[in-house]
């Protein structure tokens, strides 16, 4: 398996000059420890499936390890950087440092006004125990105040912590007593099992809960099933709707779709799988009462198998679907209501043979050499149309996967196809799923979508990594290929600002370099 490493030697006109930057070495003096994004509200107990954007970049964080400054106590330097990468905070926080034969681990997501760090120490001594500590430190960005660390005992009972105090007698016989606090039986767990929050208002006093039933044995739950859907407002159920319970040898999944409060909407997701047929429906309900305000049905045809997915746009809910035959990719099914109307269904299907103009593809998928199209990402773009980015791919029986060009289709508002783009790349093999894929930005007008790829010179015959960009703006396609090899520097790219790319760059000879810059994208 070939390993990654992105290096820079030259620019193309994918750039352009005079790029924002900032050396991450001269930001502080202790040891690089890590470099990643924040993104905008990310709330990783998040369950619904198109609440929030996941890819808004709000900025980046660095951290440096300034050394043990107690007994098992760290002292780490952050600093945070806009999406301009100007610096607008830096501070410290303390971190405990892992007993021994333990680990630990460091994350940091922005949530509104407040960046969460959380410092997760852990230990798997024997194969049947895990124990496990999660420290919750908040820091209020509007002053950069960082607030009391904290963590959550197995009732889900938020408890401060010092860890001063912890640090000094923090062993692993430690480490499992806190684990072990307020152990409760098998029973009271599957209890709680039986209760799951799906959307919040990003605070404590109001959510809307999915309930659970079914008969407690000792070691599972027999029958459970979605019992009812209910809002919570200060600890006091405002009222509960009853769901549709599955019959005999029937199995019904509700699933969170989306939750607007503007407009006092409620969506979930239905998934009625009966002995031979399959029904999927979007149910509304009013966050005021509880009532069913519409459904709608949707995927009807039962000899194939779905994949969804969702983008709410107003009151516009578009629904992209594979469709799955056995083990054959065969196309999509396009279905969009308008949630505020009972009759507003438009729906259409895409098959492989619609595509024959712009490529050879069989019914069943296939292409050339036994290679076969699957799904990487699709993006629904604001003026409605459609774009789809799959990746011709095969499977060896020892497992390995091969893969080769980018099939990228667009689809118009009325769901008809009206371009098909081949985007050579030169063959991948390896034992990961996702071998050259990187990321996606929406942009004004269109997409555009990073990769990378291990090029053959067609005259030299060498291997080099390249960076490459595919742009779908205003309804036309752009390629663009950044080579990116040296000796003396690694170069990852990150997610940026619309139109842009962060380049991280990294000198493993010398560990004073360690660069990172925004290059705009010329499209």
């Amino acid at each position: 398996m070939r390993n990654f490493i992105l290096v820079l030697f030259y620019v193309s006109t994918a750039f352009v000059a005079n790029s924002q930057s900032q050396d991450l070495f001269n930001l502080a003096n202790g040891t690089f420890i890590d470099f990643n994004i924040l993104y905008n509200n990310y709330d990783p107990e998040n369950t619904c499936y198109i609440c929030t954007e996941t890819d808004d970049v709000f900025g980046y964080y660095s951290l440096y390890n300034n050394g043990e400054i107690s007994e098992n106590i760290e002292e780490i330097e952050y600093i945070l950087l806009d999406k301009n990468l100007n610096k607008f905070a830096n501070g410290t926080f303390k971190k405990l440092v892992a007993p021994r034969k333990a680990s630990s681990s460091l994350r940091v997501f922005k949530n509104k006004d407040t960046l969460v760090i959380y410092n997760a120490v852990y230990s798997s001594a024997v194969l049947s125990s895990f124990n496990s500590l999660g420290v919750y430190q908040k820091l209020v960005l509007k002053d950069n105040t960082l607030l009391p660390p904290y963590y959550y005992d197995k009732n889900g009972k938020r408890k401060k912590i010092s860890l001063d105090s912890l640090a000094k007698t923090f062993t692993k016989k430690r480490l499992k007593e806190l684990d072990n606090e307020n152990e409760y039986s098998k029973e009271k767990k599957d209890s709680l099992a039986l209760h799951k929050t799906l959307f919040s208002y990003n605070d404590e006093k109001r959510k809307v809960v999915l309930n659970k039933d079914g008969e407690i044995k000792k070691k599972y739950i027999k029958n459970k099933h979605d019992k009812s859907l209910s809002f919570i407002v200060d600890k006091e159920t405002k009222w509960e709707a009853p769901l549709l319970k599955a019959a005999k040898n029937d199995y019904i999944g509700h699933y969170p779709l989306f939750l607007d409060k503007d407009k006092d909407n409620i969506g979930l997701i239905r998934y009625h799988t009966k002995k031979n047929e399959d029904l999927s429906d979007i149910l509304i309900y009013d966050l005021k009462n509880g009532e069913q305000k519409r459904s709608f049905s949707y995927n009807t045809n039962n000899d194939y198998n779905y994949k969804d997915f969702f983008n709410l746009e107003n009151e516009r809910l578009t629904i992209l679907s594979s469709v799955i035959s056995g083990y054959y990719f065969l196309g999509f099914n396009f279905n969009k209501f308008n949630i505020e109307n009972d009759n507003s269904r438009e729906s259409d299907i895409f098959r492989w043979k619609d595509a024959s103009k712009f490529i050879e593809i069989k019914r069943n998928g296939l292409t050339e050499n036994g290679l076969r199209l699957r799904l990487l990402n699709y993006f629904f773009l604001k003026n409605g149309d459609i774009g789809i980015l799959t990746e011709k791919y095969k499977v060896k029986p020892n497992g390995k996967v091969i893969t080769t060009d980018y099939v990228f289709f667009m689809f118009n508002k009325d769901f008809k196809l009206v371009d098909a783009s081949i985007i050579e790349k030169d063959k991948s093999k390896s034992y990961s799923s996702n071998i050259d894929y990187l990321f996606s930005q929406e942009v004004d007008g269109g997409s555009i979508i990073f990769y990378r790829d291990y090029k053959k010179d067609a005259e030299t015959k060498d291997r080099n990594w390249v960076l490459g960009i595919i742009t779908y703006i205003d309804g036309e396609f752009g390629h663009q290929t950044l080579p990116i090899t040296s000796e003396d520097y690694n170069i990852i790219p990150f997610l940026a600002k619309e139109g842009y790319v962060l380049l991280a760059e990294f000198n493993a000879k010398e560990e004073k370099y360690n660069k990172i810059r925004l290059e705009k994208i010329n499209y």
